[in-house]
């Protein structure tokens, strides 16, 4: 098959990463899966996806904050793409790429990967070419998947749920954290608790630093480690943070790119409250696949992937911070749970594969191809 991917940002987050797996994989299975993005703005993404060797199409320039005479050619260069590439299937991500790939739709089939669950923000426009410039719906949830066929009122077989999926060597337990630890002067028995996530407001930091003067109580050297893009936000976390008189046990890691999976080696434990621009919450995937064991509130998909107890601890609310830090406690006093729910998310990211990934995306695509005939 000839798959062109149509992805709208230019930013290295969750859903770009699976992305690119996604096209790698397809590419190795001799098919020939091309990728369309932000081609005129300096971000993250284009560079890993050229250093991959997937093929960019550079006529494209898919930047939704261009000016609007750009979006005119990118509808006129979609069609000679098309013809020229031979395209079986259009995939797209973002509204702005599904809406310019709905004007081609009647001679090229369309799929559409909801990436988030805000449903509330599909507008009437987005709402239409759904209906009926879409062949299928791609969610990362079956609770998303429920919320598109209820509240959209799409037919139920055209919406299917497909999981995130994590490179298991790149996220591998064997991965040292030693070298992190040292750099950060944690020493190999210190308990040290992670949160993945940029420092912003709605992420709920502020929750777990009230959860840390209880946890400190009881493990006086306990390190917790911030980690993300680090913005204005972190001057009010610091306000807080001397609040609570616990300036010693923050460690700010700032955005960790190369060296993230040995960051995760480092830690004991990973806490996740609420998701980001990835709906797959995939921070949580990365962290089990490491075998670390996970506290969580049931958000996303998380709850549907995950079993309270065997491979991490559910809480209920991401603001129940009394939950949290009883969550917390359990898995650093209990290490032989801790132990087991590490092994146990490991054994369940064995089959949330790239290659599992991109096996059920064939299936799909096949099966579009198929009915569009």
């Amino acid at each position: 098959m000839n798959i062109l991917h149509l992805y709208s940002d230019e930013n290295w987050t969750g859903p770009a990463e699976s992305v690119l797996n996604l096209l790698e994989e397809l590419n190795r299975r001799k098919h020939k899966a091309f990728f369309a993005g932000v081609t005129k703005r300096r971000g993250r993404l284009l560079p890993r996806i050229r250093e991959a060797g997937i093929p960019v199409i550079e006529s494209l320039n898919l930047d939704r904050k261009s000016h609007p005479l750009n979006y005119l050619r990118n509808l006129i260069n979609l069609s000679r793409v098309w013809e020229k590439e031979r395209i079986d299937i259009i995939h797209t991500h973002f509204r702005y790429d599904h809406i310019l790939a709905s004007f081609i739709k009647r001679r090229v089939p369309l799929i559409r990967t909801l990436h988030r669950a805000d449903l509330e923000k599909v507008n009437f426009q987005e709402r239409f070419i759904l209906h009926h410039r879409t062949d299928h719906i791609i969610t990362i949830s079956k609770g998303i998947r429920e919320k598109v066929i209820q509240n959209l009122g799409i037919e139920p077989e055209r919406v299917s749920t497909i999981y995130g999926a994590i490179d298991n060597n790149k996220f591998n337990p064997q991965l040292s954290g030693n070298r992190i630890r040292k750099e950060l002067g944690m020493d190999e028995d210190v308990p040290a608790v992670g949160m993945i996530a940029p420092l912003q407001p709605y992420r709920k930091h502020l929750h777990l630093l009230r959860a840390i003067p209880k946890v400190k109580k009881e493990f006086p050297r306990v390190k917790f480690l911030l980690i993300g893009s680090i913005g204005s936000y972190q001057k009010f976390l610091k306000v807080e943070i001397r609040r609570l008189g616990t300036s010693d046990s923050v460690i700010f890691t700032g955005y960790r790119d190369e060296d993230y999976p040995q960051v995760l080696a480092s830690l004991d434990l990973v806490v996740f409250l609420v998701p980001g621009s990835d709906g797959s919450c995939r921070t949580v995937l990365e962290a089990l696949a490491m075998a670390k064991p996970v506290v969580s509130s049931k958000v996303g998909p998380i709850p549907e992937i995950m079993e309270d107890g065997r491979e991490g601890i559910l809480i209920d609310s991401p603001d129940d911070v009394a939950s949290l830090t009883d969550a917390i406690l359990k898995a650093l006093k209990d290490k032989e749970l801790a132990r087991r729910m590490g092994e146990a998310g490991r054994r369940l990211m064995e089959k949330f594969t790239p290659e599992s990934h991109a096996t059920q995306m064939e299936e799909i695509y096949n099966r579009v191809i198929s009915d569009h005939q």
